[in-house]
């Protein structure tokens, strides 16, 4: 296929709406990005608004001074532009680079570009929900994030709580939480309330984001979940009903009246009513402070042995527990994107101690990583045209002759792009010449394709991620 063929049209609309989004926001929307929309930015200086938005964009792992000098090739004193960049930064509001990131990722989802599939016959679009700490520099004047320890130094970190859209690969929402405020369902919640009521989605997330109001909001927003519960015998939602429940694997539906109100008739028919905790938030309550909730429990069992119980409100006629299982399977996808994002993409490392500019920096790697994903969708699209579908179990099916695929039936392989390449081939579209260098760009990203083995298991190796010191990045 020719480099002026589909894949390269599509990045470059791509790229096009980047900027195009970015001008307009710079242009018609002063009031979301200015402290002071009469007077901020309106001198000239160096630093105007698109050129902040440039800089951040192309921020990597180095410190900050060396990171002016890469990017302004040494035009300005260093220790100078360092510090009008700050005093420019601080001139723009809290909030204003999550505008931002909506508007590209909404604009591009919008335009018809990336043409996403609809996984095991689910008609709308399906998000992956997930949150994970982020170790910032140590700030003890910063009572949200800082965490102190007995006989130690003690440590800042926030929470990003994100939806991941399984489809367009992309995030989609996302919501920050200082550590000692971290809320996963309630966060979960306010994104879920954000969402068209009209547009058709299902929600996958972890036992984290089990609970009553979670579902609820589901339901009253039309929209499915499949969300993992702590097993039988818990402290969980499922020891309220464990007494109706069988042993090993099932699939059954739950109906129960939630209240706070414990009286002898609550008691007398646990059967029929469901006392939930005063300190648990619930949304939902009518004039009675009741609200009747009808679910589906799906327990199934792992290869270890083990088993796992997820809730949902799919029907169980479309969609049956081995459906539900390979649905609630791909919720991993979100943490592998959560990986790329923290260290391939560098989010964790920030150029600041201070939370507004920390913040901005977040948001410019989610619309940065969206970006590359974009990208890598058209390219993936094109190289699925030359060669099929990527899922093969052997070498005949395979039809490039750069990926070696063992010959082995009960080996099942993925052929997929390499994003640490697409990520920094992608860098060169955010200079000023990105027209001349898109051929090259697209050449680049074709090349780095590997096999990625499907159904593999292993122990996950959790280890806290300590932050970077300033003086400790490379110059």
């Amino acid at each position: 296929m020719c480099l002026g063929g589909f894949g390269w049209q599509v990045v470059k609309k791509i790229r096009e709406i980047l900027d195009d989004t970015i001008t307009d926001f710079v242009l018609n929307h002063r009031e979301v990005y200015c402290n002071k929309p009469d007077t901020d930015f309106t001198r000239n200086r160096v630093f105007t608004p698109q050129t902040i938005i440039s800089t951040l964009f192309q921020f990597e792992s180095r410190n900050t001074e060396s990171e002016l000098i890469n990017i302004f090739d040494s035009s300005y004193h260093v220790g100078n532009i360092n510090a009008a960049l700050l005093m420019q930064r601080a001139k723009i509001k809290n909030g204003a680079f999550q505008y931002l990131f909506h508007s590209f990722t909404d604009n591009v989802l919008n335009s018809g570009l990336i043409k996403t599939e609809t996984p095991y016959g689910y008609p709308g679009d399906v998000f992956l929900a997930d949150g994970s700490g982020v170790n910032i520099a140590r700030n003890e004047k910063d009572p949200s994030t800082f965490v102190s320890q007995k006989g130690k130094k003690g440590y800042n970190q926030f929470h990003l709580n994100a939806l991941y859209d399984f489809r367009s690969h992309a995030f989609v929402d996302s919501l920050v939480q200082g550590i000692h405020k971290k809320e996963e369902r309630q966060a979960l919640v306010m994104m879920i309330s954000r969402m068209d009521p009209d547009k058709i989605a299902l929600i996958i997330a972890d036992r984290g984001y089990e609970g009553y109001n979670v579902f609820a909001t589901c339901i009253e927003h039309n929209k499915h979940f499949i969300i993992r519960l702590k097993d039988l015998y818990s402290n969980g939602i499922l020891s309220s009903h464990v007494h109706n429940l069988p042993d090993g694997e099932f699939d059954l539906y739950i109906s129960t009246i939630l209240t706070r109100k414990r009286s002898l008739k609550t008691d007398r028919t646990k059967d029929i009513y469901t006392v939930i905790s005063p300190n648990t938030t619930f949304d939902f309550f009518d004039e009675n402070g009741e609200y009747p909730i009808c679910f589906r429990i799906v327990r199934f069992k792992l290869p270890n042995g083990e088993y796992e119980t997820v809730a949902t409100n799919l029907d169980r006629v479309q969609y049956d527990a081995d459906t539900i299982k390979e649905l609630y399977n791909e919720r991993w996808n979100c943490e592998t994107a959560f990986a790329k994002l923290k260290y391939t993409l560098g989010l964790v490392n920030f150029h600041s101690r201070k939370m507004k500019y920390i913040e901005q920096e977040l948001f410019v790697k989610l619309t940065l990583f969206n970006f590359i994903s974009f990208v890598m969708d058209a390219v993936r699209q094109e190289q699925e045209e030359l060669y099929g579908d990527f899922y093969s179990s052997s070498q005949d099916e395979i039809q490039d002759d750069r990926i070696e695929i063992d010959n082995d039936e009960e080996k099942v392989y993925r052929v997929d792009l390499s994003f640490s390449q697409a990520m920094t081939t992608c860098r060169r579209l955010l200079k000023k010449d990105w027209l001349q260098k898109l051929e090259d760009v697209i050449k680049t990203i074709r090349a780095h394709i590997y096999k990625i083995k499907l159904n593999r298991t292993f122990a996950r190796n959790v280890k806290p991620q300590s932050w970077k010191p300033f003086n400790h990045r490379p110059s």
